[in-house]
């Protein structure tokens, strides 16, 4: 469940991405079979939540009026393209932080 705010279409946009026709219904809570915290798994959302919610926030900035006169800068734009992930590997790290 999410609880979102001031995003009118989140579900439509949500919808609109979805991939699987039956959405999860299981609980992840405690530790698994393997020893390992079932909530592990969840830190890594999926790629169309993802670009749902992307779509969805797009779609409430662009309702609203811009301050033509703001930019931002190449600075800013040159550090979040190195923060974007594009290999992933096979295990997932520790369910806490420390």
């Amino acid at each position: 469940m999410l609880l979102a705010l001031n995003f009118p279409d989140l579900e439509k946009h949500l919808l609109s991405w979805q991939i699987a026709k039956d959405l999860p219904k299981g609980a992840s809570i405690g530790i698994d079979n393997s020893g390992q915290w079932a909530t592990a798994k969840l830190k890594e959302y999926p790629p169309a939540l993802c670009g749902g919610l992307s779509e969805a926030f797009i779609a409430v900035h662009r309702a609203h009026a811009t301050d033509t006169a703001f930019g931002v800068s190449h600075e800013f734009h040159s550090r979040c393209s190195h923060m974007e992930a594009t290999s992933f590997g096979d295990v997932i790290g520790r369910d806490y932080a420390g």
